[in-house]
């Protein structure tokens, strides 16, 4: 929730993210880079509902240069309007959230039970057992009381750009 989720990242966004993380080698983060690329273009292919929650702050953490940041927040525009892709933020002014545990993604199907995959920079665990699926899951209603709407998220996304050009730090596209 601390950066825009790997799925909603701009191509130029990407490397930047990838290389901070001090569990990949150089020779490994092309590929990072590239899997991510392909893993956006597969599950955002329409044939799959898709909600993401983030913080506020990964909207206002710089990541490379202003123009990327630019980007990266036309991009999530012009990606929440998809009707298959929900993008809602948790607000900073909401306060202490059921998100701060860390990142998760909860995966649901049609014919099998729900997993929990969760990824940390010492490692990536897939959950089964539905215990542990159900507190996730608490974990994400509890994020869907706190985000915005929609609606809110967009407007919030255009406020941030406007406050970026007006202190200069978004050249004009």
């Amino acid at each position: 929730m601390n950066v825009v989720h790997g799925l909603l990242q701009a191509p130029d966004y990407i490397p930047y993210v990838v290389h901070a993380s001090s569990k990949l080698s150089a020779d490994e983060r092309p590929t990072v880079i590239s899997n991510r690329i392909a893993r956006q273009m597969t599950v955002l292919d329409g044939y799959r509902t898709v909600t993401i929650y983030m913080h506020e702050q990964a909207l206002r953490l710089p990541v490379g240069s202003p123009e990327i940041m630019a980007e990266q927040y036309h991009h999530l525009l012009r990606l929440s309007v998809r009707p298959y892709l929900t993008i809602r933020v948790v607000p900073t002014a909401f306060g202490p959230h059921a998100g701060l545990a860390g990142d998760f993604d909860l995966l649901k199907f049609k014919k099998i039970p729900p997993i929990v995959y969760v990824e940390s920079e010492g490692a990536n665990v897939f959950l089964e057992d539905q215990p542990s699926v159900g507190l996730y899951d608490t974990a994400l209603m509890s994020l869907g009381r706190a985000a915005l709407d929609e609606a809110q998220t967009r407007k919030l996304i255009t406020d941030i750009i406007g406050e970026e050009f007006q202190h200069g730090q978004v050249a004009e596209e």
